[in-house]
């Protein structure tokens, strides 16, 4: 399982570039707010809360505004500096430029929810609650706002940062992590089953299995870089084919 078997990253294909929700740290206030349901209080996790004893305290974030749908996935929040902002500015450049621009990183993504917070114009006090100190400035925090990790390693590339991010899933959230596994076996079995398919020149079919592939959260593994240059070959195939007919 991984990344690191023998086939090569594809270049991102547009359709799977990183999701960022830009939100404000605010104070919340009760005047005007917008009143939600309470979540469905989650089983508890021996695992997690084995860890959450022993971990350090690495502060909280609050004032995040996120679409309740995202709040089964742990967050990855970037704190974001204005790219004309002097010094600060030009490390977040080349941060953006960087590892955030990396393929290795870019295919972890899907496993958060990720924020990029508009650092200068937000809340100073939520901006240091959150012990944010230097630029550029990455974390995990839980839908809570319980931060599990933090970085301002400002030379961490693009594999190393997707492996650290993995490596939190493994060891903060291991049931979520354990489902992350489940996927990656399946899409192992389901290509197997697509490269027979397309053995037995049952091109349609193996499109039917590979899709789903396509489509998963779980992009990290070679089954799914597979998966994508398999389905892009096929679809510029019909598309030149499409075009000749014409």
């Amino acid at each position: 399982m991984g990344g690191g078997g023998g086939t090569a990253t594809p270049p991102v294909d547009p359709l799977f570039v990183i999701r960022w929700y830009p939100v404000l740290l605010r104070v919340r206030t009760a005047t005007g707010a917008e009143e939600k349901p309470p979540a469905p209080e989650a089983k508890p996790d021996p695992a997690a809360a084995a860890a959450e004893e022993k971990a350090e305290d690495l502060g909280t974030l609050r004032g995040l505004e996120l679409p309740r749908a995202t709040e089964e996935k742990p967050i990855f929040v970037y704190f974001h500096w204005p790219h004309e902002d002097g010094d600060r500015g030009r490390r977040i450049v080349k941060f953006c430029s960087g590892p955030l621009d990396d393929p290795l990183f870019i295919r972890v993504t899907p496993l958060f929810t990720c924020v990029e917070v508009n650092t200068k114009d937000s809340e100073q006090r939520l901006v240091e609650e959150a012990k944010v100190r230097n630029t550029p400035a990455v974390l995990v925090c839980r839908p809570d706002g319980t931060i599990v990790w933090r970085s301002d390693e400002s030379a961490l590339g693009g594999r190393a940062l997707a492996e650290a991010l993995k490596g939190v899933l493994r060891s903060r959230f291991p049931a979520y992590w354990e489902g992350i596994e489940k996927q990656a076996a399946e899409q192992k079995k389901a290509f197997a089953e697509a490269r027979r398919l397309l053995a037995a020149k049952r091109t349609e079919e193996a499109m039917g299995t590979l899709y789903p592939i396509v489509d998963s959260d779980v992009r990290f593994t070679d089954e799914w870089a597979q998966a994508v240059k398999i389905v892009r070959e096929e679809e510029k195939r019909i598309e030149e084919a499409s075009k000749k007919a014409e």
